[in-house]
């Protein structure tokens, strides 16, 4: 079933309105075009409210009543990684249109059961990776797609946090961190066929086992031939750093590389280039751009949400992600499939 068109301006509710949730409720209530902020909704109701007010939204008592406002076409998912999958089906089944932040959701039969709502009822999801959107990432994806690199060899990324990760730090650094590169990977580059990684414990101590991960050095088989390196940082201290370059046959392609010096310092309060302090100041424009994706691809504009990662693609990152986690407790390589139409949906570990 395909999704609906609409004309006139989309509304939208905002489940979990701190962290991202605020960065795209305000988002839509000034700076993407055609998308009107409905309704906001957060498990600390002072905290709704206050954004709610602030946006000229109303705030909402629960998620359940966002869904069930006429009003609002599509909800933006910012709870919680252990809700999205819930809260996504929830809002398929009231025949709204969904972002989700990612993961899509940490538990890879939830993904199929999300997988399976979206292609019953026809709405319009999209999961929150928004380097698809980042206008230096989408012009270096039309360089290797349109072949000006030759054939692509070797892959390398980087993705350096400036802050420790909370939590259970082996899972942040993968679902929440690394699952960004590898899905930015699978799109680059196309299929992975197999995937290891080893990380470094701070201050000592087993990753595998639990002990808080500083850096993870993620290696790819890719199923062209190509080869792929990813490092991922935390406690950087420098700033926020997200950069890949491609080599192929014919040249070199570098995506988010600093225009600074040859040699650039990165010391805290000396450097000769200034680095974003997080995410959200790097991809600034890059989540409006997801959020006009969105909206231009439940219109049914042609061409739209093409570069949008759908819900089998999230569910495919969530493969990786996985099977990454896998390779580190495990010590191996861990090998994946990707058969059938399509392979987002038929991705699985091999072993």
């Amino acid at each position: 079933m395909s999704a609906p068109s609409m004309s006139g301006p989309i509304g939208f509710g905002v489940v979990a309105v701190g962290g991202m949730g605020a960065v795209h409720a305000r988002n839509l209530a000034h700076r993407v075009p055609g998308a009107h902020l409905v309704a906001v909704t957060d498990i600390d109701a002072g905290r709704a409210k206050r954004v709610a007010d602030e946006l000229g939204a109303v705030a909402c008592a629960s998620y359940a009543d966002v869904l069930a406002r006429p009003d609002v076409d599509a909800v933006v998912v910012a709870t919680p990684t252990a809700l999205h999958g819930e809260q996504t089906i929830a809002a398929v089944h009231a025949g709204k249109h969904v972002l989700c932040e990612k993961p899509m959701t940490a538990d890879l039969a939830e993904a199929d059961r999300v997988v399976a709502a979206v292609e019953e009822s026809g709405v319009v999801v999209r999961v929150g990776f928004q380097r698809r959107h980042d206008a230096d990432w989408c012009h270096g994806a039309a360089l290797v797609r349109d072949g000006r690199v030759g054939a692509p060899r070797l892959y390398f990324a980087s993705f350096r946090e400036r802050e420790l990760f909370d939590g259970d730090a082996l899972r942040d650094l993968l679902i929440h961190g690394n699952i960004h590169d590898l899905d930015a990977a699978r799109w680059l580059l196309g299929e992975i066929d197999e995937i290891s990684v080893v990380g470094q414990a701070i201050n000592g101590g087993s990753v595998a086992e639990g002990a808080p991960a500083e850096n993870l050095i993620t290696s790819l088989r890719f199923a062209s031939g190509a080869l792929g390196v990813i490092d991922n940082g935390t406690n950087a201290r420098f700033g926020f750093e997200c950069r890949a370059e491609v080599i192929g046959s014919e040249a070199t392609l570098r995506i988010g590389d600093s225009q600074g010096p040859a040699v650039t310092e990165l010391r805290a309060g000396a450097m000769t280039q200034k680095l974003p302090a997080d995410a959200a100041e790097r991809f600034d424009t890059a989540y409006v751009a997801l959020l006009a994706d969105l909206c231009a691809a439940i219109r049914g504009e042609p061409e739209a949400g093409s570069m949008g990662a759908t819900a089998a693609e999230g569910r495919a990152a969530l493969v990786l992600a996985l099977a990454a986690e896998r390779s580190l407790i495990e010590g191996r390589p861990v090998r994946l499939e990707h058969g059938g139409e399509p392979a987002a949906v038929a991705y699985q570990m091999a072993n």
